[in-house]
């Protein structure tokens, strides 16, 4: 516990470090708040404060977890993802917000994972304008409450074809089946999700840099995410005795055999 503490007390007396070499005239969320003080109540401002660490930090941290999800499930995509980030990125030092962006095949990962689970699926509410309005054919009453469930949305067979199958591909075809603008994982218009910038561009970098496994990822505390459950089985000797010699070698690589103390590939 000791170490954590301390650990814990480094990585803040870093990021103020940081935050105070910071040269930029660009003001950050809360520089607008502070500024606005005396109109802004300590629970208000506390409240903000809490929005932006969640909003900032579980987005993108959700995204990342469903992605590394899908792409153990789904070789072909991870091999098609690690070679558009091979061919584009020489050195590791290549990668950045702004060189990740032209990723055409990551975006449409991000962009499937994104609607199959949308960080927020809930749907933000909005107040109906006095007198009211028609939305959707339908009239409204002003004071009117109203969202739309993104969840429902990106997932119905009305909006897209085989919606619970994760295919990153329906992004760049365009299919006349899927109706693309119906995933709206961080709505639309004025008020929509502040930060969706902010979930590209550190989804993008950091699965550029997980997903080539010779270079160095680095973090500088913890991660306290959930656990990514995921359940590993022996493949029998019955079902790799149709493989050829060479696959054969490289399973047992892993492990040994069901009820034997040497590999049936051993003798060959």
């Amino acid at each position: 516990m000791s170490r954590l503490v301390a650990a814990s007390m480094k990585h803040q007396k870093y990021t103020i470090d940081l935050t105070n070499k910071y040269t930029t005239s660009r003001k950050d969320f809360m520089s607008y708040l502070l500024s606005g003080r005396t109109r802004v109540s300590d629970i208000q401002l506390a409240a903000h404060a809490s929005d932006f660490v969640i909003a900032g930090s579980e987005t993108t941290a959700t995204t990342l977890a469903v992605v590394f999800y899908y792409l153990c499930n789904n070789a072909s995509v991870k091999q098609q993802l690690e070679e558009e980030i091979l061919s584009a990125f020489p050195a590791y030092k290549d990668i950045n917000a702004t060189s990740v962006a032209k990723l055409k095949y990551l975006h449409a990962v991000c962009l499937e994972v994104l609607r199959i689970f949308p960080p927020l699926p809930l749907g933000l509410p909005r107040e109906v304008p006095h007198p009211g309005k028609v939305v959707g054919g339908f009239y409204v009453p002003g004071r009117t409450i109203v969202s739309t469930n993104h969840y429902a949305a990106s997932m119905g067979t009305d909006n897209f074809d085989k919606p619970e199958a994760f295919m990153p591909r329906r992004w760049l075809t365009g299919e006349p089946t899927d109706i693309l603008e119906a995933s709206k994982p961080f709505s639309c218009g004025p008020r929509s999700c502040l930060g969706r910038g902010l979930i590209y561009k550190n989804a993008f970098v950091l699965l550029n840099e997980n997903l080539d496994w010779n270079r160095e990822s680095k973090m500088h505390l913890l991660w306290q995410k959930p656990k990514l459950l995921m359940e590993l089985t022996k493949r029998s000797w019955n079902r790799m005795r149709h493989m050829d010699h060479q696959t054969q070698l490289i399973l047992c690589s892993y492990t040994r055999c069901p009820g034997t103390s040497t590999c049936p590939t051993d003798s060959k």
